[in-house]
């Protein structure tokens, strides 16, 4: 086999396989926002050993820290 015929060969190889990439990226599930009768949703979050649980609800977008975050000795950046 030449080296043309080789370069050919990948090439077309390489174009089938972004053709299945880009088909699969197009069919990402779309996930319908489950809420409850009063309007929140429930997430979850998770980074190593970590779980943060939350309820999200209507208002007007203002959000708090815990508790803990809301004594000024403990105020962090983080929390601002």
């Amino acid at each position: 086999m030449s080296e043309t015929q080789e370069l050919t060969g990948a090439l077309a190889n390489l174009k089938s396989a972004m053709t299945v990439a880009a088909e699969a990226s197009q069919k990402t599930p779309v996930y319908e926002v489950k809420r409850d009768t009063l309007g929140r949703a429930y997430a979850t979050g998770r980074r190593k050993d970590a779980i943060a649980r939350v309820w999200i609800k209507p208002g007007k977008g203002e959000g708090a820290c815990s508790a803990a975050c809301l004594i000024p000795a403990q105020l962090r950046d983080s929390c601002l």
